[in-house]
């Protein structure tokens, strides 16, 4: 399990999109692969890169549905938990931005609100 950590603030009521370009290297098929995904919130992920790649753009929406602007850490990761993975990733631009809503067909993560 390779990362790099940032902690991101998500303001309540604010959809934002989770972005970075990214490429993979004799990545394992089997297991995680290059992906972006919220540690507090497994969960909210991107999808996977495998084998070997060009640049490819890894995103997810997210949404604090609270009352109180929460602290997250975002993580552009190789593998996952005590997953034995081999390989090399590249990310690039990685970004958290507010947008007005999801691109269609995306999928959007809630966290925080009512439990």
């Amino acid at each position: 399990d390779s990362r790099i950590v940032q902690p991101i603030l998500l303001v309540p009521g604010v959809v934002y999109e989770i972005s970075a370009w990214a490429r993979a290297d004799e990545v394992d098929q089997v297991g995680k692969g290059v992906h972006l995904v919220l540690l507090d919130h497994y969960a909210a992920e991107s999808e996977e890169l495998h084998g070997t790649s060009g640049w490819r753009r890894l995103r997810f929406y997210i949404v604090n549905l609270g009352v109180e602007s929460t602290s997250v850490q975002l993580a552009a990761r190789l593998g996952t938990w005590g997953s034995l993975m081999k390989g090399r990733a590249w990310f690039t631009a990685i970004s958290a931005r507010a947008v007005e809503k999801p691109e269609i067909g995306s999928e959007l993560y809630e966290i925080g609100g009512v439990e």
